[in-house]
């Protein structure tokens, strides 16, 4: 079995065995029909607070909702190939820039795929845009934009990528048509190079749009998210797992001609727990009430050097929805592989610096406050223990230990260069581990049991990773070696029931593009024990494949998407299957259904009867 932080989960509590759950599933697809209308008839006062506060998020996003206009953009790059549109966005995205994906229709020709930066109110806004740009390595020129609105430019200014406009209106000495792009990106030109690679999240979720908001009298732009998720488990025991609303606010605001400032926080609250008593006091207190600050920083640049100060999302990954390289952020785990990545991604309080030159990048960060995995309480649906107590012990689950100290800062060095259309990057990350170990200790009276500690020590990892566009293709590997982790042991004559292991992990991943817009993903992974205990539950090589497929359809309003991954080694596996329809401008609906598969130790087979269905209403503004 493959360690969950190559997905960016930790281990799980027991489960029924694979033929007690498909008997379960059967059984309960129709007492979920007859117990929906039930439970709905029998809300709670205290439920009417969730349906109540949703509606209120939705009325307070309308209300600060403005049709922001601007009427130019910086071109970067037109398409054929979504995927290849992606990775262009992400790069860009990856340098500090907001993006903007468009489609372009042609006469006779399949439509292309345009990246843009902005949008800006003044053509001079967006020529210092493209200035910036170009230091950047990434060329582009000035074109007008139109947000479908057919509203007209308002006297505003919109704030839009400032945080990498390095000087370049000076630079230019306040005439910006003395300073030209060397090569200037056809609007109709397919073949643009790809020229970096992107993070490991579903690509079409990261060229999306960004929606913008400031009004006249505010000397800040807004924008962000309201959010009401539901999820139903279906296997046994049924149970309603989740009514949350979520509202997601950001603020930003230029400082100075270099200097910008970026405020954004999530707080949700889950009716569930109003609503059933399923789940414990513990995970009620854990789960209902949620707020923290998201993304929240400082950022300012000096000639080839930019320097972030706060909370902010730093990805080293290259591969599509698997958590590999990705050795900085942490994860909220509560809900598995279920929610999106925006969901999973947690930030770091971080102070870094980057430096730029040609083709060349390096990078430097330093974290005094770690964010570690957010796991949540025993007794929750993806609580992560596995190990069963033997015969004639209880078991028992302490308080988890999050370390603060100086010490427990970490630190990471990563250089990268582009060369023949490779993007290849090294790095170093020495960490306290975001993700928990369970450490054991027994007590023999009154009762035995066994008592478990999560606790979190220190790791050290190093890693390559590369990516390359082969025609129409996309070619993604990465490798990390891990060295002092702990795993957790079966045998009960080890005093803390943990033991050190190091550890490589390797990926390599394609992405197919295929006709109307549809794509596939292939990863195959491994692991391997250079110092393998017996006694833990992955196998010496543990192996792995997964699968990633989506498409468009009713003139992209309609995009389903498969994700599986199964172990090699053994029956284990997950299936995730959603369709998001963007049925009108700032809305989209989301259905979907998880499932789980495999042995009761295993990765994916400890959620065995976890398998649930799943809806999302979102309004962005």
């Amino acid at each position: 079995m493959l360690d969950p932080r190559c997905f960016g989960h930790a281990h799980g509590q027991q489960t029924n065995t694979y033929s007690r759950r498909s008997h379960c599933q059967r059984r309960n697809w129709w007492h979920l029909k007859k117990s929906l209308l039930h439970r709905i008839l029998l809300i709670r006062p205290t439920s009417l607070f969730c349906l109540v506060s949703g509606l209120c998020f939705f009325f307070f996003a309308w209300i600060v909702h403005d049709n922001c206009f601007a009427a130019y953009a910086v071109q970067v790059g037109a398409f054929e190939s979504v995927i290849l549109a992606s990775e262009r966005a992400n790069h860009v995205s990856r340098s500090g820039f907001p993006t903007i994906v468009e489609k372009l229709a042609r006469s006779r020709k399949p439509a292309l795929t345009a990246v843009l930066v902005g949008p800006y109110n003044e053509p001079s806004e967006a020529e210092v845009a493209r200035v910036a740009l170009v230091r950047s390595g990434i060329d582009g020129f000035v074109r007008f934009y139109r947000d479908g609105s057919g509203q007209t430019p308002r006297d505003k200014k919109q704030f839009a990528g400032a945080s990498q406009l390095k000087d370049a209106n000076s630079e230019t000495d306040g005439n910006l048509e003395s300073f030209h792009t060397s090569q200037n990106i056809s609007l109709l030109s397919p073949q643009v190079q790809l020229i970096a690679a992107a993070p490991a999240s579903e690509p079409t979720q990261s060229a999306a749009p960004q929606s913008k908001t400031q009004t006249g009298s505010l000397p800040f732009s807004i924008s962000g998210h309201v959010q009401t998720a539901a999820a139903y488990t279906v296997a046994s025991p049924d149970h309603w797992s989740k009514l949350k609303n979520t509202l997601a606010l950001a603020l930003e605001r230029e400082l100075g001609t270099d200097i910008n400032l970026k405020i954004s926080g999530r707080f949700s609250y889950d009716g569930v727990y109003d609503f059933t008593n399923f789940f414990p006091d513990r995970v009620k207190r854990d789960q209902r009430i949620d707020g923290f600050f998201h993304e929240t920083f400082v950022d300012f640049g000096v000639n080839d050097w930019n320097f972030r100060f706060g909370r902010q999302q730093i990805t080293w990954g290259e591969v599509v929805g698997l958590f590999f390289a990705d050795v900085v952020s942490a994860k909220d785990l509560r809900e598995f592989l279920v929610p999106e990545f925006d969901y999973i991604r947690i930030p770091q309080w971080a102070a870094r610096a980057e430096y730029f030159t040609g083709d060349f990048k390096a990078e430097a960060i330093w974290i005094p406050y770690t964010t570690y995995d957010r796991i949540g309480k025993p007794g929750g649906d993806f609580y992560p223990f596995t190990l069963p107590p033997p015969p004639g012990f209880a078991q028992h689950f302490r308080s988890e230990r999050t370390p603060h100290k100086l010490s427990d800062s970490s630190f990471g060095l990563r250089t990268s260069y582009l060369t023949n259309g490779w993007d290849l990057a090294a790095f170093y990350y020495g960490s306290t581990d975001e993700n928990a170990t369970f450490f054991r200790s027994t007590i023999l009276a009154p009762t035995p049991t066994l008592s478990y500690h999560p606790d979190h020590k220190r790791i050290h990892q190093a890693g390559l990773t590369a990516s390359k566009d082969v025609g129409s293709f996309v070619l993604k590997g990465e490798a990390i070696y891990t060295w002092d982790r702990f795993f957790n042991v079966t045998r009960l004559n080890d005093a803390d029931g943990v033991v050190r292991q190091d550890f490589l992990d390797y990926i390599v991943s394609a992405e197919i593009p295929l006709p109307m817009e549809s794509r596939i993903n292939l990863q195959f992974f491994q692991r391997w024990f250079t110092n393998h205990d017996p006694d833990i539950i992955p196998d010496r090589v543990e192996s792995g494949a997964s699968l990633y497929a989506s498409t468009k359809l009713f003139n992209e309003k309609v995009e389903p998407e498969l994700l599986l991954i199964h172990s090699l080694n053994r029956l284990d596996w997950m299936a995730r299957f959603k369709i998001t329809w963007n049925f009108v401008k700032d809305w989209r609906l989301v259905a979907g259904t998880a499932f789980f598969g495999g042995k009761e130790l295993g990765l994916f087979g400890r959620f065995d009867n976890r398998d649930r269905v799943f809806a999302e209403l979102r309004y962005t503004f």
